[in-house]
Parts: C-alpha cells; sequence; structure tokens
C-alpha cells in the first residue's frame, strides 16, 4: 500500500509549485477529549505562512465557548483576559474595536456582544458579522438590532445603540452598568440624561457629572438641542418601556460577539462587506454546516516566519481545515492564540503574534470538567531512534476521564515488547537491536505504543569535519550512527564509538573535549567497520594542519553498476601553479568519459583541451534533466531564492528520472534555521520514490546516510600542500545508474598503493 501512495503523495506536494507552495509541515496535538491543536508551517520558496488552528467539537462533554472580556470595557491583552476566567482551553482575539481612550486603555466593541445570556453591548454596523453560541453550537452570520422606549402617552423612540462611545448625542443612547466601570458618559453641553430604575424614570441630569448607572436599570444620553423627545414626553416617576428586537433571535443565545465581514458561508466564499486590505496577520472563526464543531483560526503575518494572508486566502485556509461557515476577527497586531496543549502545564501563546496588543475581547473554548483522577497515560520522546549501547528519554504524563492532565497516583508501569531492555524512570536502554514498541499505565488502561528504533547495525558515523577551540574551552561531541536503512540515532554514550583522541591540542575525559594548547588534536571514532574523524583546530597554529584520512561507509550503494555514469571534481582554490594545473586538468579528463559530469569550484575553461564539455558546476542554480538522472546545482552560497526553489520543484515534478544528484559547494542553507532544516526535509520527501545524492566539498572523503537521503563529500582536491600530498588528495566521486539502481565510488586520479 505504502508502495502506491508514496507517488501520489509526492505529486499532492508538488503540484502546487506553480503557486507558489514548495512544502508543508502539520503537526496536531491534544488539548483534551473534542479539543485539538494543529500547526501548519507552509514554505513558499522566498517566504513562510504559519496557521494555528483550535478545533474543538461542541457536542463532547465538558466543552463549550465563552466571550473573555474586561467587566469595565478596559482593552486588555489575550493574556489578561485568559485570566480573568477558569477552565479556558484555548483563546483568540474576536471583535474589532474603538480605543476611546488610549490613555486608560477604555475602549468599545464594535460589535454585538453577549456573555452568559446578557445583552452587553449592541452592533455598530449591520454589515459587520456575528457569531452566536446557544450552548449547543455556533451560528454565524449578519443581524439587525431594533432598540427603542415608549411613554405613557404612547409615543415611542428609536434608540441608536447599547453601551457604545459617541461623540454626537443627536440619536439616544442606552448605557447599562456594564459600560464605564458603572458611569454615565455625561458629555455636558446640550446633552441630557434620563436615570432609569426598574422601568421608572428617577432623574433628569444636564450639566452635571457622571452617575452611577442602576444595576436594575439604565441612563440615556440624548442631544437636546436636536431631539425634545424625553422632555416632552417624559416626567420623573414615569414609567419607560423598553423593547429590544433582533433577527437573528438573541433570546437563546448564551454567547455572542462580533467579527468583520464572513468568509464562507454553507461551504462557498461570499461578498466581503469589510475589507482590511493586504496580507497581514489574521484571526478567524468558523464552523462546520450544524455549528457543532467550532475552529478558532490565527495566521502569523508581518514577518519573515510568516508572510500573513489577504481575507480571500484566509477563506481559502478556513476552507481547507474543515470550515463551511468562518467570518474574519480583528487581525493585524491584535491576532494571538492562546492554548492549553496536553503536555503544557498552563495556557500559553502558541503563534508567532507580532506584538502583545490590548484588544477589547477574546473568544474561548473553555471547559467546566474538574481534573479527576488518572485512567491512562500518554507518551513522548523528542527522539525516535537510539543506537543499542545508548539510551534515551521517554516522557510520560497522566490523563483523567476528560482527556484532561492528571496527577500522578503510584508508579507507572512500563511494558516494553520486540527487543530486549529495560525503562526505568522514562529512560529507555535497549539490550538488543530491533522495533521496540513501550507502553505505559497509571490508574487504567495502557498508553499507545512508542516506537522505536534501535539500530544495532552502523553503515556509517557523522561528525563535524573540524571544530576550532580557544585553549581551555570545551566542546561535547554529539556524533550520529546510521544503519543501511537509513535509520539514524545520535549517540550520547561517546565510549560506544571507541573514540581516539590523538595530538597534544586537546585531551578528552567523560566525552567532553578540551582544548590545552595551540595545535591541531584528531577524534577518531569507530565501530562495526565504519569510522569518522574530526579535525581540532586550537588556537591559531603556524603549522598546516595533519591529513585527516577519509571517513569509512558501509553504505551498500556504495560500488559501481553497467549504466550511465555521472562524474564529480572538487577544486574550490585557484590552479596558479605548474602542478595544480595539471591536477585541475587530470581531474576533468578523468571524468570527462562519463555519460555527464559536474564541478565543485571555480570552473576554469582556458585551462582545459579544447572540445572538453562544460561540466555542470556548482556555482549559480540549474536543473539539467539528463534522462538517467536530473542534477540539480545550487548557486555558490548554496541558498536558494524563491523562483529558483519554484523552479527546482517544478523539475523534480516534471522529471521521469529515478536519480538526483544535487551539487552544492557549502552545505545548503538558507535564511533562517527553518529554511534549511525544510530543505533537507522537502528532498528527504523526495527521496521515497528517487534515489537522492546531497553531494559537497570538504576537506576529505565522506558519506551518510540520513532518514531516506544519501550525503557524499568529495575532498577537495586543491587542499593537498606539496607535489606528493596534493597528488595523494586528487580524487574522483563517480555515480553508476541503471533505472532505479545507483551506486557510488570514490576513485583516486593517482594510485599510491593506499587502498584506493
Amino acid at each position: 500500500m505504502k508502495r502506491l501512495i508514496l507517488p501520489l503523495l509526492l505529486l499532492m506536494l508538488l503540484a502546487p509549485a506553480a503557486h507558489g507552495e514548495v512544502y508543508t509541515y502539520d503537526e496536531t496535538e491534544p488539548v483534551m477529549n473534542g479539543v485539538e491543536l494543529r500547526r501548519i508551517r507552509r514554505f513558499f520558496g522566498d517566504s513562510w505562512l504559519n496557521v494555528v488552528c483550535v478545533k474543538a467539537d461542541l457536542s463532547a462533554e465538558h466543552v463549550g465557548l465563552d466571550l473573555l472580556k474586561n467587566g469595565a470595557d478596559k482593552l486588555t491583552t489575550i493574556d489578561g483576559l485568559v485570566k480573568t476566567r477558569e477552565g479556558v482551553l484555548a483563546a483568540v482575539n474576536a471583535d474589532f474595536f474603538d480605543a476611546t481612550h488610549p490613555e486608560t486603555a477604555q475602549g468599545f466593541s464594535l460589535g454585538i456582544e453577549i456573555k452568559d445570556g446578557e445583552l452587553l453591548q449592541s452592533q455598530i454596523d449591520e454589515n459587520m458579522a456575528a457569531a452566536f453560541y446557544d450552548g449547543d453550537s455556533l451560528s454565524l452570520g449578519y443581524m439587525s438590532m431594533n432598540i427603542s422606549v415608549s411613554a405613557p402617552n404612547g409615543e415611542s423612540c428609536a434608540v441608536k445603540h447599547l453601551n457604545k462611545h459617541v461623540d454626537y448625542y443627536g440619536e439616544p443612547v442606552m448605557y447599562t452598568s456594564e459600560w464605564n466601570g458603572g458611569l454615565s458618559p455625561a458629555a455636558g453641553g446640550e446633552v441630557a440624561e434620563i436615570v432609569v430604575a426598574d422601568g421608572v424614570v428617577t432623574e433628569f441630569r444636564r450639566g452635571l457629572p457622571p452617575v452611577e448607572i442602576p444595576e436594575n436599570g439604565y441612563v440615556i444620553a440624548v442631544n437636546e438641542g436636536v431631539s425634545m423627545f424625553f422632555a416632552n414626553n417624559f416626567s420623573v416617576g414615569d414609567r419607560i418601556e423598553l423593547n429590544i428586537s433582533a433577527t437573528p433571535d438573541i433570546s437563546n443565545v448564551e454567547t455572542a460577539f462580533g467579527g468583520g465581514t464572513l468568509l464562507l458561508k454553507d461551504g462557498k466564499k461570499t461578498p466581503h462587506t469589510h475589507v482590511a486590505a493586504g496580507r497581514s496577520n489574521r484571526s478567524c472563526v468558523g464552523s462546520n454546516a450544524d455549528g457543532t464543531v467550532v475552529y478558532l483560526i490565527a495566521v502569523d503575518g508581518r514577518q519573515r516566519l510568516s508572510r500573513g494572508a489577504t481575507q480571500d486566502e484566509l477563506a481559502d485556509i478556513a476552507l481547507e481545515l474543515g470550515c463551511v461557515n468562518a467570518m474574519n476577527l480583528d487581525g493585524g497586531g491584535s491576532t494571538r492564540m492562546m492554548a492549553s496543549p496536553f503536555w503544557s502545564d498552563s495556557p500559553e501563546v502558541v503563534n508567532s503574534p507580532t506584538e502583545n496588543r490590548r484588544v477589547i475581547n477574546a473568544v474561548s473554548v473553555v471547559t467546566d470538567a474538574a481534573v479527576g483522577p488518572a485512567v491512562g497515560v500518554r507518551l513522548r520522546s523528542s527522539e525516535k531512534t537510539v543506537a543499542l549501547g545508548d539510551s534515551m528519554v521517554i516522557e510520560a504524563r497522566c490523563y483523567d476521564a476528560s482527556g484532561l492532565p492528571a496527577a500522578q497516583e503510584g508508579e507507572i508501569v512500563w511494558n516494553l515488547s520486540g527487543v530486549d531492555g529495560k525503562v526505568e524512570n522514562g529512560v529507555f536502554t535497549p539490550y538488543t537491536a530491533g522495533t521496540a514498541q513501550i507502553t505505559a499505565g497509571c490508574g487504567g488502561e495502557m498508553s499507545a505504543p512508542l516506537t522505536v528504533t534501535v539500530i544495532g547495525s552502523y553503515a556509517g558515523i557523522s561528525v563535524p569535519e573540524s571544530i576550532s577551540l580557544a585553549v581551555g574551552e570545551s566542546y561535547t561531541p554529539v556524533p550520529e550512527v546510521c544503519s543501511a536503512d537509513g535509520s539514524y540515532a545520535a549517540v550520547r554514550n561517546l565510549g560506544l564509538l571507541s573514540p581516539s583522541l590523538e595530538g597534544e591540542a586537546a585531551r578528552l575525559e567523560g566525552g567532553v573535549i578540551t582544548a590545552v594548547g595551540e595545535g591541531y588534536s584528531v577524534l577518531r571514532l569507530s565501530l562495526n567497520g565504519a569510522t569518522a574523524s574530526m579535525l581540532i583546530t586550537v588556537g591559531s597554529p603556524a603549522s598546516p594542519p595533519p591529513f585527516v584520512e577519509e571517513n569509512i561507509s558501509l553504505d551498500p550503494a556504495q560500488g559501481s553498476i553497467e549504466g550511465d555514469s555521472f562524474g564529480v571534481f572538487a577544486w574550490t582554490g585557484e590552479p596558479d601553479t605548474l602542478m595544480d594545473t595539471f591536477l585541475y586538468r587530470e581531474g576533468l579528463l578523468g571524468i570527462s568519459s562519463s555519460s555527464s559530469y559536474g564541478f565543485l569550484g571555480a570552473y576554469r575553461s582556458d585551462l582545459l583541451p579544447a572540445g572538453l564539455r562544460t561540466p555542470i558546476a556548482a556555482d549559480s542554480y540549474s536543473a539539467i534533466d539528463k534522462g538517467f538522472a536530473l542534477v540539480i546545482s545550487l548557486p555558490a552560497s548554496g541558498r536558494l531564492s524563491g523562483g529558483e526553489w519554484t523552479s527546482m520543484a517544478n523539475a523534480l515534478a516534471k522529471t521521469q528520472a529515478k536519480n538526483v544528484i544535487v551539487l552544492t559547494k557549502t552545505a545548503p542553507n538558507g535564511q533562517s534555521d527553518a529554511d534549511t532544516a525544510v530543505f533537507y526535509d522537502y528532498f528527504d520527501f523526495i527521496a521515497k520514490t528517487k534515489n537522492v545524492f546531497i553531494v559537497q566539498t570538504g576537506a576529505r572523503n565522506a558519506s551518510s546516510r540520513r532518514g531516506n537521503l544519501r550525503f557524499v563529500t568529495l575532498a577537495d582536491s586543491s587542499l593537498g600542500e606539496g607535489i606528493v600530498p596534493a597528488a595523494e588528495n586528487a580524487c574522483l566521486l563517480r555515480f553508476t545508474m541503471s533505472g532505479e539502481e545507483c551506486r557510488f565510488q570514490f576513485e583516486r586520479l593517482f594510485d599510491f598503493g593506499s587502498g584506493y
């Protein structure tokens, strides 16, 4: 089944390259039963897009929605809003708002607010969408609201807003005790305030300071230079009738909040009634068709880490995540999401906001579940492989019947199958190689198994070619070992690799290298026939470094077969002596008989015989399909531009070649660690269906395998000092290919009887 699915996945991955998307990371982790956190990172070659989504099943037991806000209409950070309520599982900023008094963090939402079934604010504009939660499901749409008051004589008057700040009271505005800490606006001038308690007018106030708004009443403010309705139709002691109606009906709504435009309605994009232009940070709320599943979405923007999205792109993202209906929320600097993933001890910021802006409110996924006794255990580890003779740490955490983290009661019981070994206090030490299945129990059923590969046969050891230290400085090497099938593991027990240190510049004690004097030392590692060496330079020694032999890999792909061939020669220096020129010419002539060949260094065609084919040089980007292999040359920097990424992805999607050779003078890299990592992850995915070799130049020959990828380092033939060392160092790399088979081998230009 895997062999049939992987080519399909490859096509799915590469097909969007024409639109710029190159690679996607997608991870999901639990929060509690019915609630999960999903993180999506998309790479476009020249930019990233980060999307974080909390998906909550409102039909799950103990899961609901709530509106978070400061009771005095104070603008508050999301972090602060989360602290106003117990049981918050996740929250994201919600409505657009007006900061009426920034100096005092005073403001109000532009949309409706209902909390715990109580209407707190009306919407300011019917073109702004709203979300309504009735305790079972969420609905999204546009609304209209009518507020009016009636006098004893039957006359009535419309009220413009509920609990909104305005500068001009030409139309009446109503305020309840939820407004401004319970104090009326006292606008002054011709603005009168009518105080109502228990449905009775208790006072007319003109030119007076703010009054405390009755908890069982309200205050109506109106400019009497525009409207004398209240003065003409009411006296103190008169009853006043308040009428509020809304479409849709809000009588059974527990929670409501406003937003911008609807993005999706019934699975289709909608016309935008409110536009926030350009690519930016975005926040969004969405639901499935019946509103029982809610999605809180945050898209990062305005940063190298994530380019942001337009409103239309946000609609596409919401649709892809599973939303049938969706509404845009306030974005930009307001976008901030917090959540409590299972492995966290408290709510934490889970996106990458550009600021911690104060906002007016937030929509939250909440639970009323009290943490109960542990019924099970979840396991995780940052490592999935371990070398035989080494050990690794496994993290265990208990959970209760609701899926919430629970206190551990008693000891965790561990179970190991598939290999011999032990697990004690979360440390796994294998005694035999194979595939280990580790489970654990604490007060209930055993956990889902954690699968760990124990590497027992070694095809190669990877360690840095060289390091530089100052006298007194220390370094702890963490080599990696790999097996023939590409499994690899970090080795922290350096004694497993029979380490030896030659030279007086450094000493090795307890797996730690310490520089003790200026000069050179060489760390040598070996295991089951595989070897690796690392040159240690301490200070700035005047003498040249010692010759360090090549690393030996037991990779089954090393060798040769009959078929097409591709040769590689490395020369990064300038051939400015007769000996250099001789070696330079011999190197390229030695591989010119190949079906095609590549060059790592500064190519000098003027030093070569006329008619010699120009090699594919790792100096500028190219993707050349030779039929038997797709040869990709990286720029001298090892870094691809966005357009080059797209071109490369499209070339890989189109080629029929089963072999891919990437030539690079320096290790592939990007503008960030994430850019660099995606290069290797991307090609590791390609290598599931093709033979992929990353070839770069170095001080000595080496090869290793990591996952599906093979890395080959070709010794730089220009590094040898003196005639004999230079000739000894001169080496070629030759690939031979036939169909889906590919082999590689190192070939010394001159045979000195050293075993090449």
